[in-house]
């Protein structure tokens, strides 16, 4: 079955519901806003190939085809996100030396300026003494937690909160329990900003 064989109904709600969907893609998940035709006829596609499947002692010809271009839609931003974190991405390494253009050469690390680094982190800039006592802060309000908070904040140090809840065997909601718990402890601390 092709988009000929659909109703003027069906088929016009299926080419409004692809443009919608990537222009809800474009500008986000790693595709730029010029992807957006892209998207189209990705979408498109997929559908016309998955149309052949529709039954409809299953269901009506609309929902099948919201189902179809949502499905695909999230296989675009799944494939889309594992490039962005392919390691294999990464471009250069800060350490390359480059010509500094007065006939020497510089680590390219050493170009990025103390304001481009601020913005890039979205953090003030401390200084070593700063450093030092955010650090011994936190250590102190570390050293009180409950052993239970204590280990969630060793957990989440390297992992994200699901992969935390996971290995320490709780659900999601008695981790985010705990996680706010936590928050109450450095907010008590006046640390607030290093929850």
């Amino acid at each position: 079955m092709g988009f000929d064989k659909l109703s003027p109904e069906a088929n016009q709600f299926a080419t409004r519901l692809i443009r919608r969907k990537a222009r809800q893609l474009a500008g986000r998940h790693g595709f730029s806003r010029s992807d957006r035709q892209d998207l189209e006829q990705e979408l498109m596609l997929q559908l016309l190939r998955r149309l052949v499947d529709y039954r409809a002692d299953q269901g009506t010809i609309f929902a099948f085809i919201t189902t179809v271009i949502e499905r695909q839609a999230a296989t675009l931003v799944r494939r889309q996100t594992a490039q962005m974190r392919d390691p294999r991405r990464v471009a250069t390494s800060l350490n390359v030396t480059i010509e500094d253009g007065e006939g020497g050469c510089i680590e390219m690390a050493a170009t990025i300026t103390e304001s481009e680094a601020q913005g890039r982190h979205g953090a003030a800039f401390l200084s070593h003494a700063e450093q030092v006592d955010r650090t011994v802060d936190i250590a102190a309000v570390l050293d009180q937690l409950p052993p239970e908070l204590r280990t969630l904040c060793d957990e989440l140090q390297s992992t994200c909160a699901t992969a935390a809840a996971r290995n320490l065997g709780i659900s999601r909601s008695e981790l985010y329990q705990r996680i706010a718990r936590l928050r109450l402890h450095f907010t008590a601390a006046n640390l607030r900003e290093y929850r």
